[in-house]
């Protein structure tokens, strides 16, 4: 997956460089180097202020490495770690690429004619249809839960959340731990969320 942000890049000062590094675990050449810094958006994304802006710290990193100016376009990942800032992970692609390589990866699934949910009530009443089975969607037909592109949670923590609050910590204090609002937590522990997780 990508983010894509339309800013100008320019050259950084001096003292930028090293500092934008020691916050990058920076490993062999084949294994992912995660952002270390305190600010991750929502989709896991590592963030760095650069030239004035909030900047996505794999664009930072990809322009960096190696001179190129990624405006305009997506700075993709081969290795689907949207924290990694490794530029050997990293490449440029238009939003129509980055969403191939998602559906290709099946982070994404999109189904056409015959394979999708809907092709069932084909020259049937759409209406009725819309009513009765409003809700209910092939699970087969759509990337869940952590392979969803913009999952917060993996599924070993929907686990440890609903261990936690079977042992009686309230949503509350679960929510403040994780960041996250209390209503999703109670989304999650009453399985209105992430159902396939057992």
């Amino acid at each position: 997956m990508a983010h894509q942000v339309h800013n100008p890049m320019f050259i950084p000062p001096a003292d930028y460089v090293p500092k934008f590094w020691a916050r990058v675990a920076v490993g062999s050449s084949d294994t992912c180097w995660p952002w270390l810094g305190k600010d991750i958006t929502t989709h896991g994304y590592g963030r760095c202020h650069y030239a004035g802006h909030n900047v996505i710290a794999s664009r930072v990193a990809f322009y960096l490495a190696t001179g190129t100016n990624p405006t305009g376009m997506c700075v993709c990942h081969h290795c689907d770690n949207p924290i990694c800032c490794n530029p050997s992970h990293l490449f440029l692609g238009t939003q129509s690429d980055n969403v191939r390589d998602s559906m290709r990866k099946g982070r994404q699934r999109h189904l056409r004619g015959a394979a999708h949910w809907t092709a069932k009530f084909k020259g049937t009443d759409k209406m009725k249809w819309k009513i009765t089975d409003k809700r209910r969607l092939d699970p087969n037909a759509r990337a869940r839960g952590e392979k969803q592109g913009s999952a917060v949670f993996s599924d070993d923590l929907i686990r440890v959340i609903r261990r936690w609050y079977s042992f009686g910590l309230t949503q509350m204090r679960i929510a403040e731990f994780f960041g996250c609002d209390r209503s999703t937590i109670g989304y999650i522990v009453r399985h209105k969320a992430w159902q396939h997780v057992v």
